[in-house]
């Protein structure tokens, strides 16, 4: 009986220390709307992981399919629907897609040509999208089973429209994982994403964010063409949605958001796998990338009196707590701050002329004017006040910095004192003038300036006025016709206030000071502060062991605990875009999520007959055969391979909207297979899914979410100038320094450049528009039974999963609702097999060069395969790999046959074995991101897609040589593979990169599977959604404030000129009768 209470005393404090250190552990069910290829290997991964932590992810597939593959002994859940085609109709249009981008790359005499074929093709994926889209809004059965089925949330890749309208009608909130759209346009259009063209270079362009002025109007030109190629699609896709809806939905009106759900739907509790940081741990976080990877760094601090120093107290007492020093410069008239206590800094007293008094009576009288004042007196009144204060402080400033700046004494014991960073608040200058003159990095703690005017001029911050309410103005993001109008004066009339009465004077100090011609407001752009900042953060032991036990709690929790998951729905992108999806999804299975992926019959790498795949898969049954996909994939690949260098632009542009058209013709078919199947909608409505993960590239995943109405989430690499992203994500993108997608531009673009960019967003955007207004808009009005937009219901996802991150990427502005998750798929080289772990052994000292085409290229010409053959056998590192190839794959006559390379390259990935010295690649971005996680040195022959822009990237970062396909020949190989070998800097650059990539809070892998979690706990992300998706176009960019003033302008010229003339005449007739 002893032995017995023992056992049950054990047994309660095992059950005490669970309740109440680790707490029950529910997890999220998941609906996932996947997208085909590439697109679906991405949020497979985003799958498992979330089923690795306990969620349920359930996927909507067709039965034609070409990537996934229903497996009964699957951890995820697959609901598979029949679309009106077979696998042949995706495989056709993507091979003609492919041979598109491989043939025809669009030149300066092949522009039009080009998307006018791509253009065709976009509109047949666009009928196949539709297709999959109806296969399950008009399957009343599965909508049933996936309402019923209480999904979290739905993942979807808005490269396949219809998740976010299945989110919907699931009542659902959604989630895109997406790499991007060409040039952005689905994030800034429907994610409402701010993107200035002045120096965002548009995805696909190849652009830097350094442009000449040829390169910045490029920019401005593929955006606008962008977004025209992505509104001609959604306008059918509009009133498909409105109709699928039962409401109207304007593009001018996108939501990122799913409706509200009652407060009276069943309580659920989500699997907790990442933990939210605080904002001091965020801003510690920012410092240590700063100090580096030392047992302590030293700061020095440039604090602000009152309750700015209460804040920046507590980030330097964390600093303190994991082992750095830190000393304050405290001026002697400073009010709060006392240098005489026991404190854990260390202290430098500045003494000044101002005594604690005279800086007492400044701050009663600002607050004097602040309390009192401000409100009473007449606005220009206050606004001359306001500039007196402003003055005085400035003047209290100035003095202080005297007393450091002439002050050789202290300065020279500073820089003795060798301080790693400098961390200050600008609303005190000089704070970076003398981080200027000691010649160390610095950081800003801000909470705001008045207008915003630091942020916006200095940190270069977009702050729309058509929706963002300056400072001070105690305005909100809901802003009437008046308050738009006030806030425009707000903005203006802090910037003249900073620029005339504050900043002048300081420009002439910090000149004097340094020596040089300065501006004060270069001085606050952080960007070039960070430029100057080491690689290495600080490491901390006592860090490590807390994240050793919160590991430990969550094993735990996983392993005792009962857990509850959540559902997810998938509509997915076919070919590469699969390959990063899957990954995703596997990871939501990990996590206890059910994951059904909708997937059509016929596709090119979902296999959902695979019996061993984690997910659920609802097979649409589509109306093109395999052979048709095929086709339409061998005639894309010929198109970029072999035609596009002899097409005229307009040629290049009629066969690349042709492929476009064919694409979208599919994905229409596996929209159609969803819609109509009312028992495949009913069942999906049975299943009670909790969101939606699809990638818009196959369109109806967003039209599938409405349908189910459960939010939905994109996952998502890019569209054809970002379009997508930009005109339904509302994505900010501007074409100065934001390349469009597929241009091969970088940021730093010369006059003409920009000019291209330009154009190709300005043609892109009318192609879309018109395109998804005459294949989408409709269709999706009719299925939603209202009048609505194609990106009108994809601004309605709640995050967008962009499949890049910035060590790929340009700097450029964002949305909170947009997420990098670049890199997903990648993971830590593991030991080859022992036939091939001795083939690359025996290369000795001169190691290997590891050779892939990707997923999609898998044949080439003799001619071709021959010039790379050639080059492949002079250089030392591949002299034996060939042998390898036909030994491991039993290749034939040509090593590089690319079913073999592309067999060894994923199933037996090397680029992260030590020997590997360069990757040879067609710059997908899959691969990049391998080369870039293991730290690999490239050689990039970019075919079609964003592989342009991704090489482009990569040769701007200097951790790549580019070669046209086209042209390529057997020396240039041989020379470029030496270039990058050879020269350390590109080593040293792939490197950095790599440091970049793994220098993060959080693997891209958990921030996918967090956000798709977070939405299915909070049923949508409402609170990330922008106001811009609230606006029409003419008040987004005020063009009824400027209006408005212009009209007043000319209202008041009017009357002078009348009352001038009036005058004039009256003179006249007295000058007259006096003469009389």
């Amino acid at each position: 009986m002893a032995t017995k209470a023992t056992s049950s005393n054990k047994c309660l404090q095992l059950l005490a220390f669970h309740v109440v250190l680790v707490a029950p552990v529910f997890c999220g069910n998941v609906l996932v709307w996947p997208t085909e290829g590439s697109h679906w290997l991405n949020v497979k991964t985003v799958i498992r992981e979330l089923i690795h932590r306990g969620h349920s992810v359930t996927i909507l597939v067709s039965n034609a399919s070409l990537f996934i593959q229903p497996k009964a002994e699957t951890t995820e859940k697959f609901e598979v629907f029949n679309v009106p085609f077979k696998k042949d109709t995706i495989a056709n249009l993507i091979e003609e897609i492919m041979a598109l981008w491989l043939n025809n790359r669009p030149t300066a005499s092949t522009f039009w040509q080009f998307y006018k074929e791509l253009g065709k093709l976009t509109k047949s994926w666009h009928q196949v999208n539709r297709q999959i889209c109806d296969a399950v809004l008009t399957n009343r059965e599965l909508m049933a089973h996936l309402q019923g089925s209480g999904y979290d949330l739905l993942l979807s890749d808005p490269v396949t429209l219809c998740g976010d309208l299945v989110a919907l009608k699931l009542a659902l909130p959604f989630v895109y994982s997406l790499r991007f759209s060409p040039a952005s346009t689905v994030e800034r259009h429907c994610g409402k994403i701010p993107a200035p063209p002045s120096y965002t270079p548009a995805a696909l362009s190849e652009l830097t964010d350094h442009m000449s002025f040829g390169e910045r109007i490029k920019n401005i030109l593929s955006y606008h063409l962008q977004d025209y190629i992505f509104q001609s699609y959604w306008g059918e896709w509009d009133i498909y949605y409105s109709k699928v809806l039962g409401k109207l939905v304007m593009q001018a009106q996108p939501i990122l958001v799913c409706p509200a759900v009652p407060e009276e739907a069943r309580p659920r509790r989500h699997c907790e796998a990442l933990q939210i940081m605080s904002g001091k741990k965020v801003a510690v976080l920012w410092l240590l990338a700063v100090l580096g990877y030392v047992s302590g760094g030293k700061v020095l601090v440039w604090p602000v009196d009152n309750s700015h120093w209460l804040n920046m107290e507590y980030i330097l007492q964390e600093l303190v707590a994991r082992g750095h020093e830190v000393t304050v410069l405290l001026p002697s008239c400073f009010l709060i701050l006392n240098g005489t206590q026991l404190s854990p800094f260390q202290f430098e007293v500045v003494e000044v002329p101002i005594s604690k008094s005279e800086m007492a009576a400044t701050m009663d009288e600002g607050f004097y004017f602040w309390f009192y004042e401000e409100r009473r007196l007449p606005f220009w009144q206050s606004f001359y006040r306001m500039i007196n204060l402003l003055h005085k402080f400035e003047n209290i400033t100035r003095t202080i910095c005297d007393g450091v700046m002439k002050n050789k004494v202290l300065l020279e014991r500073l820089r003795t004192s060798a301080f790693d960073v400098f961390l200050a608040d600008p609303l005190m200058p000089s704070g970076e003038l003398i981080a200027e003159e000691l010649g160390i990095p610095l950081v800003y703690t801000i909470r705001f300036s008045m207008g915003n005017t630091v942020e916006r001029l200095c940190g270069g911050l977009p702050a729309p006025p058509s929706y963002v309410p300056a400072s001070l103005s105690s305005l909100t993001d809901k802003m009437t016709f008046k308050e738009r109008l006030k806030n425009v004066f707000s903005y203006a009339l802090q910037d003249i206030a900073y620029h005339y009465f504050l900043w002048g004077h300081w420009n002439q100090y910090y000149s004097d000071i340094l020596g040089k011609a300065a501006l004060t407001c270069r001085d606050y752009i952080l960007s070039e502060l960070f430029q100057a900042c080491s690689d290495w953060s600080c490491a901390w032991t006592a860090e490590m062991v807390g994240q050793r036990f919160s590991w430990l709690l969550w094993s735990y929790a996983c392993c005792w605990s009962v857990g509850f998951c959540g559902k997810v729905v998938v509509w997915p992108t076919d070919a590469s875009h699969w390959i990063n999806m899957k990954v995703m999804l596997e990871e939501l299975v990990l996590r206890g999520h059910e994951v059904t992926v909708l997937v059509p019959s016929t596709n090119m790498l979902i296999n959902y007959q695979d019996t061993s795949s984690p997910f659920t898969f609802e097979v649409l049954k589509v109306n093109f055969t395999q052979e048709n996909l095929d086709a339409v994939m061998e005639d894309f690949i010929n198109f970029w391979l072999d035609d596009l260098p002899d097409l005229f632009p307009w040629e290049t542009m009629w066969k690349m909207m042709k492929d476009i058209y064919s694409f979208y013709n599919m994905s229409k078919q596996a929209c159609d297979a969803l819609v109509s199947d009312h028992q495949l909608i009913a069942k999906l409505h049975q299943a009670k899914f909790d969101v939606l993960v699809a990638d818009p590239l196959a369109i109806c995943g967003e039209l599938a979410a409405s349908l189910l109405e459960i939010p939905f989430v994109y996952s998502f690499r890019f569209s054809e100038a970002n379009a997508v992203e930009r005109l339904c994500g509302r994505l900010p993108s501007p074409p100065s320094y934001v390349p469009a997608s597929t241009m091969g531009l970088t940021d730093q673009m010369s006059f003409v450049e920009r000019l291209r960019n330009f154009f190709f967003y300005l043609s892109m955007d009318l192609f879309f528009l018109k395109f998804w207004r005459d294949e989408w808009d409709g269709y999706y009005s009719n299925v939603l039974g209202r009048p609505t937009t194609l990106c009108e219901t994809m601004g309605k996802a709640e995050i967008w999963l962009i499949r890049t991150y910035w060590d790929v990427e340009f700097p450029r502005p964002f949305l909170p609702n947009f997420e990098f998750v670049g890199g997903l798929h990648c993971q830590p080289a593991k030991p080859l097999p022992k036939e091939i772990e001795e083939f690359v052994q025996s290369s000795g000292e001169h190691g290997i060069v590891v050779f892939s085409l990707g997923s999609m290229v898998y044949n080439l010409t003799d001619e071709r395969s021959n010039v790379i053959a050639r080059a492949l056998s002079q250089l030392p590192q591949n002299s034996r790999t060939q042998g390898a190839f036909a030994q491991v794959v039993d290749s034939s006559d040509i090593p590089v046959n690319m079913p073999c390379c592309c067999y060894m390259y994923l199933t037996f990935p090397v680029t992260g074995h030590p020997l590997a010295k360069a990757f040879i690649t067609h710059g997908g971005t899959n691969g990049i991101y391998e080369a870039i996680y293991h730290g690999i040195p490239m050689v990039g022959i970019p075919m079609f897609a964003d592989q342009h822009d991704n090489i482009a990237h990569m040769r701007a970062k200097g951790a790549a040589v580019e070669l046209d396909f086209s042209t390529l020949t057997t020396q240039d190989l041989v020379d470029a593979v030496n270039t990058v070998i050879n020269n350390s800097t590109y080593k040293e650059n792939a490197l950095r990169l790599s440091k970049i990539h793994h220098d993060q809070p959080i693997k891209p892998l958990d921030r996918a599977v967090f956000w798709i979690e977070f939405v299915m706990r909070h049923k949508g992300a409402k609170h990330l959604r922008p106001a811009a998706h609230h606006l029409t176009w003419y008040q987004y960019h005020c063009l009824d404030v400027l209006a408005f003033l212009f009209t007043c302008v000319a209202i008041a010229g009017f009357i002078l000129v009348k009352c001038c003339i009036f005058c004039f005449r009256k003179c006249g007739r007295i000058t007259k009768k006096k003469k009389e």
